[in-house]
């Protein structure tokens, strides 16, 4: 089975002290390895060498730490089961994996993770008060298990997510000899909001000290091309500075790797305010927790495994957190304690059954990584934009002050962790009085809508530019908010703001031809299209929402059509630029525009009574309405309703398509 990184080991040493403090220091060798004499790394390589050598000739790793600690110029000694480190006398340590130490690769996919690709490239909400936000993916060892390997579907999560649009880094080595990812990807994470690392860990627990480290890459691909010895371009690795060591395992292969000491050394009082998820094998456990210490901070949230993690269950695992923490905006314990049974891994032997754990903020409280407050369009429902119009209660220039109405929605909140939480809203500044959050509505997905109005002190002469602001102070400290313009208007929109279309499409052949036909129907939402002035002579409708039902099961002579019943959503990408629009300067108003579908292949099996049978495809498209301005249809008297049939035919082929809709306003 694949892992999405390797380790073992479990209880912990004493900590060297100080976040700040680092252990090479404390324990008196040296922090980096161009500190190290020629002499000493050469050494320390040879001993590698023949400790692998001994590993791959069947010795167990306790044989192994036992010639090492007999070698006079060995300081320190540790193992477990199946990794040792060993530190040579005037030197850094050097990692030796055996057998189980990392999993073996997976090429077969992750069942119920979905694969993407994306372009390398209290509660407190993540980050500085910029309202972008930034995330970090990285996968050094994407090559090693690219079916098996959440970190594209992670970075693609994060990349849909409010407030991270474009802000998303993902690298990856997609072969063995790619340099996208290094230890040098580690070393600037503080502007970061969320970073996400997919790669392998190890831990060796012994006589009260634990030693941790995550696998940044190949070394062959770190030390410099050219001319030196390999301890020479060693000594010579002084970019990454303190707590970068390598790791000999068997095969020959050697990897970089990262142990606490580096991220002390460049994070000294730890992460602010930053999700950081190690899907590493053991790169958290119950005990042993340096990496996690070094990086947290006060104020942010890591997450790790205990125990060597199967691929599968840490894909899934961290796909269920980053949807629970972006899509539905849960902070961070929320959402891990909704992962339920996806925190506990099946065990891979000799190791036990690993769980994901949390480090929770020192400081209180708990973490977004996004801001959960949006203000809505009242008449849309859709986030509030600067060219959005809002109709004011009341009416212009009569002399009365009149009222602006709002509509909020606040993501992420149990019904439990509600109770003192207030909305508050402010419009040019003047704000209304705070209203609970329980007095709004919630869904069965903990998503809140509060709606109310904010008094103007004043009569709306004209259309009128405001900005509105809403925050909400989050259960257990922090704020979460929202800020946008908006434009008051004192007229509502001469065709209303909402209009529901349905219709039914047959298609088949006439002048005979023995047949049934096929038939396609549709439900959609049309809105009035923002930007407009309420008072535009030709408004403009776009569909905002719906689906199609496509049944393509027909008959021809005496030959059948067989296909499964498709239904799918009407997303703007099958929409092709659909629109509805009114003439209101004659009278009755008229209607024109087209609306159209491009929906998914349709497979279908051919059959006739002869015995002859074939498969196929067929586009579920359909034009449901497609009317020029010249000549346009009208509208009922009263402006709310509109029915009509919409008819193409083939003479040629004798084939028609007839589509009989409905409009009815809404709103």
């Amino acid at each position: 089975m694949a892992t999405a990184s390797c380790s073992s080991g479990s209880t912990s040493g004493p900590a060297p002290g100080p976040t700040s403090s680092l252990e090479c220091q404390a324990r008196g060798y040296p922090c980096s390895l161009s500190e190290v004499p020629i002499a000493v790394l050469e050494r320390g390589d040879a001993l590698g060498d023949e400790a692998v050598a001994r590993l791959e000739s069947g010795a167990s790793t306790s044989d192994v730490a036992g010639f090492l600690s007999g070698q006079s110029d060995v300081a320190e000694v540790r193992w477990d089961e199946t990794a040792i480190w060993f530190r040579p006398k005037g030197g850094i340590g050097i990692w030796i994996l055996g057998k189980g130490a990392l999993s073996p690769p997976s090429f077969s996919g992750v069942p119920g993770v979905p694969r993407a690709r994306v372009p390398p490239t209290a509660s407190w909400v993540a980050g500085a008060e910029s309202d972008k936000k930034k995330a970090l993916v990285l996968s050094p060892y994407h090559w090693y298990w690219p079916d098996a390997d959440e970190s594209p579907t992670v970075a693609a999560i994060l990349s849909g997510t409010r407030d991270y649009e474009g802000g998303v880094t993902y690298q990856f080595n997609e072969q063995e000899s790619s340099k996208n990812v290094s230890p040098e990807s580690f070393m600037h994470w503080d502007g970061y909001q969320v970073v996400h690392v997919s790669s392998h860990g190890v831990r060796i627990c012994h006589e009260g000290l634990c030693k941790a480290m995550l696998i940044a890459g190949q070394l062959n691909n770190l030390l410099p091309a050219g001319p030196g010895t390999k301890a020479e371009k060693l000594r010579g690795l002084v970019l990454e500075g303190v707590g970068v060591t390598y790791v000999k395992g068997q095969g020959g292969v050697e990897y970089e790797a990262l142990e606490a000491d580096f991220f002390r050394s460049h994070y000294p009082a730890g992460l602010k305010n930053t999700l950081v998820f190690l899907s590493a094998c053991q790169s958290f456990g119950p005990q042993a927790t340096d990496l996690v210490d070094a990086i947290k901070g006060n104020t942010s949230v890591v997450f790790g495994w205990t125990e060597t993690v199967d691929s599968a269950d840490a894909a899934a695992a961290a796909v269920a957190l980053y949807k629970s923490l972006a899509e539905r905006g849960y902070p961070a314990q929320v959402a891990y304690d909704g992962l339920g049974t996806l925190k506990v891994g099946k065990a891979l032997p000799p190791h036990s059954a690993p769980t994901l754990r949390m480090a929770d903020r020192p400081e209180g409280g708990d973490l977004r990584i996004r801001e959960v407050v949006y203000l809505l369009n009242p008449d849309t429902g859709q986030v509030l934009m600067p060219s959005d119009l809002v109709s004011i209660q009341g009416t212009e220039n009569d002399g009365t002050p009149d009222a602006a109405p709002f509509l909020v929605q606040i993501d992420g909140v149990k019904q439990e962790l509600a109770g003192d939480m207030m909305v508050h809203i402010s419009l040019d500044g003047k704000e209304i009085v705070p209203l609970a959050l329980t007095s709004g509505q919630r869904s069965d997905e903990d998503q809140w809508t509060v709606s109310g109005i904010v008094p103007l002190g004043y009569d709306l002469k004209q259309e009128t530019p405001v900005q509105l602001r809403a925050w909400v102070n989050l259960h257990d400290g922090g704020e979460s908010k929202h800020e946008t313009g908006a434009r008051l208007t004192g007229g509502e929109c001469i065709m209303g703001c909402e209009w529901q279309f349905d219709a039914v499409s047959t298609s088949g052949y006439y002048d005979n031809t023995p047949h049934t036909p096929w038939s396609a129907t549709t439900h959609l939402t049309l809105a009035f299209a923002p930007g407009q002035a309420v008072s535009e002579p030709h408004p403009r409708y776009v569909v905002t929402g719906g689906s199609v039902k496509y049944d393509y099961t027909h008959s021809y002579y005496d030959c059948t059509f067989t296909a499964p019943s498709t239904t799918f959503e009407a997303t703007p990408e099958i929409l092709h630029d659909s629109a509805l629009l009114f003439d209101t300067t004659v009278d009755p108003v008229q209607y024109y525009g087209t609306i159209q579908t491009l929906g998914p292949e349709i497979p279908y099996t051919f059959s006739c009574s002869d015995g002859y049978s074939s498969t196929g495809t067929d586009k579920a498209t359909n034009v449901w309405l497609n009317v020029d301005p010249d000549p346009a249809r009208v509208v009922s008297s009263d402006r709310r309703s509109i029915a009509g049939t919409y008819r193409v035919t083939d003479t040629g082929a004798s084939f028609y398509i007839e589509v009989n809709y409905t409009f009815v306003r809404t709103k």
